[in-house]
């Protein structure tokens, strides 16, 4: 009995690391381009001056992805600051209008979709510090996911290549965690493009 529990446990240990290697094969360490009155560190960008509560600050990743299914995902670091993330094909200024699939947070601990500055219904819901938001690329449709879950799908067609562009209002306001990540399809196609922009 004591060796088949041993057994039991190496294969769910076994199945536990092959989902987090699948998770996160594809996933890249952000670079960031087009900083306006914010700090990117890493995987993290905050917005550090400008007008408090105007959509005057921002990013977007350096990294694209170029065709295929992938994501972007960003952790909320506190629920009192108005900012907008997602999936973008290319980054045109910080107006939040400009990002093509979005989440926006009020800043009063709800969220909901926007597709270029239009409200898109379905999408809405409560968020907290330390939740995990992705917009992916699944087939021909884009999903919006909390915590793993998919609030809604939408097929509005992707143009590539798209990238992970940042809206940030209120002051003090950021994403930590930030990724831009292939979904690696069975036989190996897809990828990344990073191109060296200037800021």
């Amino acid at each position: 009995a004591t060796m088949k529990k041993h057994n039991m446990f190496q294969i769910c240990l076994l199945v536990y690391l092959s989902f987090l290697l699948a998770a996160t094969a594809g996933a890249q360490t952000l670079s960031w381009t087009g900083a306006v009155h914010a700090e990117a560190i890493g995987n993290l960008l905050q917005k550090t001056s400008g007008c408090d509560g105007c959509d005057d600050a921002g990013a977007a990743s350096q990294q694209e992805l170029i065709e295929g299914d992938g994501y972007v995902e960003f952790t909320i670091d506190h629920d009192g600051a108005f900012l907008l993330a997602g999936l973008s094909h290319g980054d045109e200024g910080t107006s939040y209008s400009d990002i093509d699939f979005a989440f926006r947070f009020n800043g009063a601990g709800w969220a909901d979709v926007l597709e270029n500055g239009v409200y898109q219904s379905g999408g809405d819901t409560p968020y907290y510090p330390g939740d995990v938001f992705r917009i992916a690329i699944v087939g021909n449709k884009v999903q919006y996911i909390r915590n793993g879950v998919v609030l809604i799908e939408g097929e509005r067609v992707v143009e590539y290549p798209v990238l992970l562009d940042v809206t940030l209002g209120t002051m003090g306001a950021a994403i930590s965690d930030a990724v831009v990540a292939v979904t690696l399809p069975p036989d190996g196609e897809g990828g990344f493009l990073e191109k060296d922009r200037k800021s």
